[in-house]
């Protein structure tokens, strides 16, 4: 029982753990195997992030954006919590010291719009407001951790590219500020460019310019032939010059680097004639600059000679978050010589005002000057510096311009007042963009509406969904012109390969050209109340329906589903702007008639309907009946509402000489349904009951070895459960003849459905005696043989038989049972009939209530699956 109990708690942890996890992003694990959490402290005290895709035991971390009203403990361990405004614990800290971005215990699965939902990069739903960043800076197989300075970055909610995760910086006052009063978390533009090293600073190698004045720490390499032969790299010393064998020092300080081979082939010359020479600049010197002000690392750096400002920018780490990216000075001796917009190169990519830096010189990042924020109708969404000039139109052009579908009537500007207090500002769209901006302003427009101006929809089942132009006096025949424009493309793919494809496909593959999707075996023999010496019925998938396919039997029929008596206009209602549904005959419709062709307006729409989403009167339908077995003509028929068994059977061409009518079995596809509706919840209860059962009995049991023998009872009924979930409802319906002679005047006047499948056996000539007697087997039959004779022919009941329960299942799917025999009913004296099963259940160990659960034959006898439960329990 312990085992047990442990096995059901392990499967309700990993429920809870799948409702709270996060997924990774596939590439082998997830965070089902790997762990779900936020990440442990790094040396920064940021959230480590890495992610599971081997399924190995590592921490899949999931990231979310920061809340406005954090707090956290002083933790050690589990103790720290950070929670919302209202108090509700949302993480529960996990780490050493205090730190508002530590990491945290799995996320909960709520309706929390800061959840890190299950929309990963590449894959699942993104419906949150924020990504699951746990798969972000992962690759299949491992883990890996982007990092500089203790900056994780994150997919960027907006697009594409990456931003620095809120988590991971100090995030902006107005950056917050915004996000409380539009909901929306807007990126600062341009600062998650210096978060990723290396990716604009200069490179050594680079080809040096021909205007390069050479100076001390460059490296020149030469190469002369003829009369002398030279092949060898110098430095340029402290003093400007370079050193050539038997030429001596020569002085290069300021000469460009495109007359370098003029000059040194004249200072040698005057040593040496007929030579050639080539002589390149193979390594330039660095300069050594200061970065001050608002930057991200001030301090000293060493730089390419090459470098222009908007190089260093990059290579330095740009600005700090309260850094300017507008107004970056160089100064060289005390005196500014430069003031860099980075705007210019970034969003035009105009390098005009750059300049080449020098030894000593000084970068200062200004303090970030006026911010504004802008979204909706914008390309690019997110927080701009502006400048004291700037109008809105400047920072719509920073934004990318204009989305497609602007709505170009107004702009709404948000500002603060001069006396402190807010104000939202409506302008028409051309003199707002003429507005100069004040620090604080926050812009938004509005998007177009998808509507659309005098048309009218075609949608549902229908070849081609569509908008058509209205013209006036349009009726639904002008929309829908012929029969054709309803046969859809799954139609036509459905009819073209199931008429000819599939059996070139067959041909092609050597297999057999045969509909059947189940082999027939023993299950069918008792499905049909029949004997293992007799044939078997079909136990493949008879009725069945696909996308536009109709299985009857043997055929497949390509079917357009259709409804041709029902479809809608639906209407708006301009006044009140509610929805108003007008149904039609769409026969009737097409063939003009003028009930049901309705005259349209603007607007309207007419949505046609398969006959599967609203199902055809039985009266207007086609139905199909399978008739198998021991009939003149087997196979599948057309017939007409309130047609019965009788017709059909007529229809086939009668009975054959060989037929059991007694034993003729017919299933029904809703009947089927409901069925297993109700053995679902019987074993259901049951499993309850069992349960139930055991803990009452475990809690009275006085010793090992009692405790023992309840538990190996409690695994037998778990085991005959297992066994009864097996089973499959065939359907059966049963007809309830009066006995084994039976001809067709006496069948019950049943009317048939569409799907209806009727087998009709051929004579039995067994009689078969199972469950707990020494020997189960089929005896022949003999005419006039009891029960009780039949039992002793199988050895008699054993030790386990449960002798008051015993049971006949008849070849017409009823049962008679020992209990409706009464006292002196007679059980044991009753005749049989052919293709009969004699059942000897176990005895029940458990209480009555178990005991009339486990009465199983008789409950599925009520809905003619008994006979499926038999070869279940013989295997």
């Amino acid at each position: 029982m312990k085992k047990i109990v442990k096995q059901i708690l392990a499967i309700l942890v990993c429920a809870t753990v799948f409702n709270e996890a996060y997924a990774d992003d596939g590439g082998g694990g997830s965070a089902f195997s790997g762990g779900s959490s936020l990440g442990g402290d790094s040396s920064f005290g940021s959230a480590d992030m890495s992610s599971n895709d081997s399924g190995n035991n590592s921490q899949s971390s999931v990231l979310v954006p920061p809340i406005s009203g954090l707090s956290t403990d002083n933790a050690s361990g589990n103790n720290g919590q950070l929670n919302l405004n209202n108090n509700q614990v949302l993480y529960g800290a996990n780490g050493q010291g205090p730190n508002p971005y530590r990491s945290a215990q799995s996320l909960d699965g709520g309706t929390d719009i800061y959840r890190s939902a299950s929309g990963a990069i590449g894959g699942g739903s993104q419906d949150n407001l924020w990504q699951n960043y746990a798969n972000m800076g992962s690759s299949a197989g491992g883990s890996q951790q982007t990092s500089l300075g203790g900056a994780l970055f994150v997919p960027s909610v907006l697009g594409s590219g990456y931003v620095l995760n809120p988590l991971m910086q100090q995030q902006d006052p107005f950056q917050k500020n915004v996000q409380i009063r539009s909901g929306l978390y807007l990126p600062v533009f341009g600062y998650n460019l210096f978060r990723i090293p290396n990716t604009f600073a200069p490179i050594n190698s680079t080809p040096v310019d021909a205007n390069y004045s050479l100076g001390p720490g460059d490296q020149v390499t030469l190469q002369a032939w003829g009369s002398m032969n030279v092949n060898y790299s110098v430095p340029v010393d402290k003093d400007g010059t370079i050193f050539i064998p038997k030429v001596g020092k020569v002085p290069v300080v300021g000469v460009k680097a495109a007359n370098l081979d003029s000059y040194l082939k004249q200072r040698i010359s005057k040593n040496y004639r007929n030579f050639e020479l080539s002589a390149t600049v193979s390594q330039i010197r660095s300069i050594q600059v200061n970065v001050a002000g608002f930057a991200a690392r001030p301090g000293t750096y060493q730089l390419s000679s090459l470098s222009t400002l908007s190089n260093a920018v990059f290579a330095v780490g740009g600005p700090s978050n309260a850094g300017s990216l507008r107004h970056i000075q160089v100064k060289r001796q005390g005196r500014v010589v430069a003031d860099f917009d980075l705007y210019d190169v970034i969003l035009s990519g105009d390098s005009s005002k750059d300049i080449r830096l020098l030894p000593g010189d000084a970068i200062y990042f200004a303090p970030r000057g006026n911010q504004v924020a802008i979204y909706d109708g914008v390309k690019v969404p997110g927080i701009y510096e502006a400048k004291v000039n700037d109008t809105v139109q400047n920072i719509v052009n920073f934004a990318g311009g204009f989305n497609y579908n602007v709505d170009k009537n107004q702009v709404i500007i948000e500002t603060m007042r001069p006396d402190q207090t807010l104000a939202a500002n409506n302008y028409f769209l051309e003199q707002g963009l003429r507005r100069a901006i004040n620090n604080g302003d926050i812009i938004h427009f509005f998007s177009l509406n998808n509507v659309y101006e005098s048309s009218i929809v075609l949608m549902g089942n229908v070849a081609e969904p569509s908008r058509f132009a209205y013209k006036s006096g349009m009726k639904v025949n002008d929309i829908i012109k012929n029969k054709e424009q309803l046969l859809t493309k799954s139609f036509w793919n459905s009819y073209s390969y199931n008429t000819s494809g599939r059996d070139n496909l067959l041909t092609q593959i050597g297999r057999e050209k045969t509909n059947e999707q189940i082999n027939a075996d023993s299950t069918s023999m008792y499905s049909t109340g029949l004997n293992s010496g007799s044939a078997t019925g079909n136990d493949k998938k008879i009725f069945g329906v696909s996308d536009n396919l109709f299985t009857a039997g043997p055929l497949q029929i390509p079917e357009a589903n259709i409804n041709w008596n029902y479809a809608t206009v639906i209407r708006m209602n301009k006044d009140t702007y509610s929805m108003n549904v007008i149904p039609f005959n769409l026969r009737k419709a097409l063939q003009g008639d003028e009930s049901n062709n309705i005259t349209l307006r603007p607007g309207d729409v007419i949505d046609v309907f398969s006959s599967k989403d609203v199902r055809t009167p039985s009266s207007t339908s086609t139905i199909y009946v399978f008739l198998d077995g021991e009939v003149n003509a087997p196979g599948v028929y057309e017939m007409r509402p309130g047609d019965t068994i009788l017709n059909a059977i007529e229809k086939a061409g009668g009975l054959s000489a060989n037929a059991y009518l007694y034993g003729t079995q017919l299933n029904r596809e809703s009947v089927k349904k409901k069925q297993q509706v109700i053995m679902n919840q019987m074993l259901d209860q049951l499993q309850q009951t069992l349960l139930g059962q055991v803990s009452n009995s475990s809690a009275s049991a006085g010793g090992t070895t009692q405790i023992a023998i309840q538990n190996q009872i409690l695994s037998q009924q778990q085991s005959f459960i297992a066994k009864m979930r097996q089973i499959k409802p065939t359907g059966r319906v049963v007809l309830g003849v009066s006995d084994s002679n039976v001809d067709l005047v006496h069948m019950p006047p049943i009317v048939v459905e569409n799907g209806d499948t009727i087998y009709i056996p051929t004579r039995p000539s067994t009689i078969d005696v199972i469950g707990q007697v020494y020997n189960p087997a089929s005896f022949m039959y003999k005419s006039g043989t009891t029960v009780k004779q039949y039992i002793n022919m199988s050895g008699s009941e054993n030790q386990f038989a449960d002798t008051s329960n015993e049971y006949i299942l008849r070849a017409d799917g009823t049962i008679y049972s020992n209990q409706q025999a009464g006292w002196f009913g007679g059980f044991a004296n009753r005749v049989l009939s052919p293709g009969d099963a004699i059942i000897v259940p176990q005895q029940i160990q458990f209480g009555g209530t178990v005991q009339n659960l486990l009465n199983w034959t008789q409950i599925l006898a009520n809905f003619g699956t008994a006979a499926a439960a038999i070869t279940v329990f013989k295997n």
